[in-house]
């Protein structure tokens, strides 16, 4: 249970550094985290907490990089319908609809079950961008 507490407080740090504004030391702890070096492992709340933040920020390619670096440390049982959501959310809020799209894609092969929200994020963000037709196709494939 001590183990879960530190993880715990470090969330919480990470969640104060956000709420701060301080993107840079929330994604230094996370690094820091997934190191090792005397602090605890990060959890899917650690990853989810800072992809969120990544994607309110509209900073596609870091939170893109963030899901890898999870995958390739071998965290990959952490990424889950959040995180890709995240990822997804960043590309939609930064008028990228399809990099929206191949991330679902993505998401999809990696057997990681879209709900409601992420279909309507890259819907949404085809539409906003005045495109109807990939709005349509993204509806159609996903029926």
């Amino acid at each position: 249970a001590a183990g879960m507490m530190d993880t715990f407080a470090c969330n919480l740090e990470l969640k104060a550094h956000l709420a701060m504004g301080n993107l840079v030391g929330a994604t230094t702890l996370l690094t820091e985290m997934m190191r090792g070096g005397g602090l605890p492992p990060p959890d899917s709340i650690s990853f989810n907490t800072v992809l969120a933040a990544l994607a309110e920020a509209r900073l596609p390619e870091k939170a893109e990089k963030t899901l890898s670096l999870i995958s390739d440390a071998g965290l990959g049982d952490l990424i889950d319908s959040h995180s890709y959501t995240c990822v997804i959310l960043s590309y939609a809020k930064s008028s990228r609809p399809d990099k929206a799209a191949y991330w679902l894609k993505r998401m999809i092969e990696a057997r990681v079950r879209p709900d409601a929200v992420t279909f309507n994020t890259v819907i949404a963000a085809h539409a906003h961008n005045g495109d109807i037709d990939g709005a349509k196709r993204v509806l159609r494939a996903f029926e």
